[in-house]
């Protein structure tokens, strides 16, 4: 199942949106999250090696970061990433 990752209070309300929208639980530190995480880069390096396709809300580069010692452990993997006004959403033509 997907995983709705959130990092911060900022991007909850994105999150349960998509958390909605996919029927998928919400994983972070905020409250109201499905499943609450103490540690993102154990969390995250766990359900990236599981396979679990992960939707993160919040900064790229620190998804990098935190999935970067598993990555080379790895034969595949795919990273995408997209901010509003990047021309890759809806609306965004």
């Amino acid at each position: 199942m997907t995983a709705i990752v959130v990092v911060s209070t900022s991007g909850i309300e994105t999150a349960r949106r998509i958390a909605t929208d996919l029927n998928a639980p919400l994983h972070g530190r905020p409250d109201g999250t499905d499943v609450p995480v103490a540690n993102f880069g154990d969390h995250l390096r766990r359900l990236f090696v599981e396979g679990a396709p992960i939707v993160f809300v919040g900064a790229l580069g620190a998804l990098v970061r935190l999935l970067a010692p598993v990555g080379e452990a790895l034969p595949y993997y795919a990273l995408f990433g997209w901010a509003p006004g990047a021309g890759l959403g809806p609306g965004d033509r």
